[in-house]
């Protein structure tokens, strides 16, 4: 049996200091039952070195291919970009900013096997100290959508799905999450693959911590109005639930994690008016700086 081919999408914006190693670990990836069939690289508005890297990297394997936004339109638009341009029977999707082990697409390929599935989700694990306040912030939330991926899956950082032509609405800002909803009402369902650990970098101070986690709730508010769709981190009962369930008779502990869900709170109101009164729902935001230097 032929193996399937498969596209890699990768977008970036001002990404020069993270997108030619990330290149390099897809090229590099351990892949049994696909085949590598190309590398698709949108650079949104960039105003550093991030498309004459690439440009170089295209020029040595013909597998790389750089398309430009010549403005930034929010990250809908660059995937949008790349579902158009794929030709590969499975595409992989994610940022510029993460560590992506050899091993990690086909363990994401191997969850396709089976028919049923529609798109799958690679684990994120955050480099960031657990010590600090914001580094224990960025653990704990990965940890639980963990947690809850492995009873509902919750996809984000790095998918793989099947190339079904889909397109995502102008406006939509939550862009997985909404191919999420098409695969379910495509009658698909969602994996996680929990053994595919990724590494990203989570916010650095409290004040980057609101910004990302605010724009995100506001991006799933308008997603939910728009599509009636939900993800499982998005349910408060099952949150709050598994948050209890991490809990321990440790001073320390039960403080940062007290301080981790009043910030939770606090950005999801933010997100609220935003989405509410602002009516912004953050279809193009503003780069999280401390997230981008993983390395």
């Amino acid at each position: 049996m032929n193996k399937p081919e498969l596209t890699v999408g990768i977008c970036a914006y001002n990404e020069e200091k993270n997108i030619e190693a990330l290149i390099s670990q897809m090229l590099g990836q351990k892949i049994r039952n696909a085949e590598l069939k190309e590398v698709l690289v949108v650079s949104s508005g960039s105003t550093d070195r991030t498309v004459d890297i690439v440009r170089k990297i295209a020029a040595r394997d013909g597998r790389v291919r750089l398309l430009i936004e010549g403005e930034r339109k929010g990250k809908s638009s660059a995937v949008n970009l790349i579902l158009k341009e794929a030709s590969g029977h499975l595409i992989t999707l994610s940022g510029a900013d993460l560590q992506i082990p050899d091993d990690v697409i086909e363990k994401l390929v191997r969850r396709l096997f089976d028919e049923r599935v529609g798109m799958v989700g690679a684990r994120p694990v955050p480099v960031n100290d657990k010590n600090t306040f914001s580094g224990f912030c960025s653990h704990l939330l990965w940890d639980l959508h963990h947690r809850i991926s492995l009873k509902s899956p919750k996809c984000g950082e790095l998918i793989a799905f099947r190339n079904k032509h889909c397109v995502i609405p102008e406006g939509i800002g939550a862009d997985e999450a909404y191919l999420e909803s098409f695969f379910r009402k495509e009658g698909l369902s969602l994996a996680y693959a929990d053994d595919a650990i990724v590494r990203n970098r989570g916010p650095e101070t409290i004040q980057d911590y609101v910004k990302q986690r605010r724009r995100i709730h506001s991006q799933h508010m308008h997603l939910a109005r728009n599509t009636g769709y939900k993800v499982s981190t998005g349910h408060p009962f099952i949150v709050v639930k598994e948050l209890l369930s991490t809990l321990k008779p440790d001073i320390r502990l039960l403080v940062f994690t007290a301080g981790a869900a009043t910030l939770e709170g606090l950005s999801f109101m933010l997100g609220a008016y935003d989405f509410h009164i602002a009516k912004n729902t953050h279809k193009s935001w503003d780069m999280v700086q401390s997230t981008k230097e993983i390395r």
